[in-house]
């Protein structure tokens, strides 16, 4: 039974099926079949068939989910052949993926666990996918469907890039308001001028 040695084995997925909310209800022992179910991708006839000493063993192996999460930020990463770029400039995020991300970080306080349930989108929110060009310049692939590449976020992205990725953005997020309306104001600034300078220029 193939048990993840490490957060850089677990995927988005798994790590989103572990959360407490998950277990509500349960007794010891259903939760223990469900979460060796989800390290394992076993089906319940193969977990039940586990000895006492073999869910010792596995408890044994994954102390790691009980440590602290990998925290070495790759802005660059490959995911089932592709390679993708997370974007850390915090006005690209603003033009393209801000409200969708700061309406689900905003129902932190009503759900603790927004996040991490959300959190194959949220990256396909903030990541793009590259590739190189003729002068092998990584340069970023124009169109793509989110959706599509959320999913595969979800089922082959590992924690030790997802992580990362989130805290770094989280902690970013907390600037990005102030960013925001800066960046609207001078938008509003530069059109109301625009709209001045041609009303001069015909005269009105």
């Amino acid at each position: 039974m193939k048990i993840p040695s490490g957060w850089h084995e677990l995927t988005i997925n798994q790590f989103q099926e572990l959360l407490p909310s998950k277990f509500e209800g349960m007794n010891d022992i259903s939760k223990v079949i469900n979460e060796i179910m989800i390290l394992s991708n076993e089906p319940y006839e193969e977990v039940a068939k586990l000895t006492n000493k073999d869910v010792d063993n596995i408890r044994e192996q994954t102390k790691w989910l009980s440590e602290e999460r990998p925290n070495v930020l790759k802005t660059r990463y490959k995911i089932k052949g592709q390679w993708y770029r997370f974007e850390v400039d915090a006005t690209n995020v603003i033009l393209d993926q801000y409200a969708f991300s700061m309406k689900t970080l905003e129902t932190l306080k009503d759900n603790p666990e927004t996040v991490e349930s959300n959190l194959h989108l949220l990256l396909a929110n903030i990541s793009r996918p590259i590739k190189r060009n003729w002068r092998g310049k990584w340069v970023d692939v124009k169109e793509y469907d989110l959706l599509e590449m959320s999913e595969i976020f979800k089922h082959n992205m590992t924690m030790d890039i997802a992580n990362p990725i989130i805290v770094f953005f989280c902690t970013l997020s907390k600037n990005l308001t102030k960013v925001t309306n800066d960046y609207l104001t001078e938008k509003v600034e530069k059109m109301e001028k625009a709209q001045r300078d041609l009303a001069d220029t015909v005269g009105l």
